[in-house]
């Protein structure tokens, strides 16, 4: 994303509205979320499984 759309919206978070946000659950996003709510947003967050193994099953991946 270009930097000056990057500034936008971290400077004009629409206030009382639905926000959505990829969440991966890293301090990333758990801070985005944090800092979201701060500003006055209502965060809407997004989870996905989409199939990635957790590093105890690495042996168990395909191919």
């Amino acid at each position: 994303m270009h930097t000056s759309r990057v500034s936008k919206v971290l400077t004009s978070l629409p206030v009382g509205e639905r926000v959505g946000i990829a969440f991966s659950g890293g301090l990333d996003t758990s801070v985005a979320v944090a800092w979201m709510r701060e500003k006055g947003a209502v965060p809407c967050t997004y989870t996905a499984d989409i199939g990635q193994y957790d590093e105890p099953d690495i042996d168990s991946v395909p191919g």
